[in-house]
């Protein structure tokens, strides 16, 4: 797609999301994939991406940042402060994703992080 040609930003936020899950969380080199696909889908891996109608932001879209129409996810970690477009960055949103698959999603965290297949 279109995506690979919009800078190096994008190719960055992308290998530091896989190496993220990959190196940090134990995810396997496919489960990382499936995820990254899920990241380029809502949010072309930009971590200031926002849908204001639905509230949501980040690199896989979490709700609570504009409006709490579909939830508030992305506050949990305590990093990310609802309205505040500063604090949407990778590091943060990284630790929100770490802080969800150590909780309720410790599930996702097993399942997908072992998958052999994207």
């Amino acid at each position: 797609g279109d995506w690979l040609t919009k800078g190096s930003d994008t190719n960055k936020n992308a290998q530091q999301i896989f190496d993220f899950l990959t190196k940090k969380i134990g995810f396997s080199g496919a489960g990382a994939a499936g995820v990254l696909a899920v990241a380029l889908r809502e949010s072309g891996f930009n971590p200031k991406a926002q849908n204001t109608g639905g509230g949501v932001a980040g690199i896989f879209q979490w709700s609570g940042f504009s409006n709490s129409v579909n939830g508030s996810r992305i506050t949990a970690e305590g990093s990310i402060k609802a309205g505040d477009t500063s604090t949407l960055t990778m590091e943060n949103e990284l630790k929100l994703v770490r802080h969800e698959l150590n909780g309720g999603w410790a599930k996702v965290k097993s399942s997908v992080g072992k998958a052999t297949d994207p």
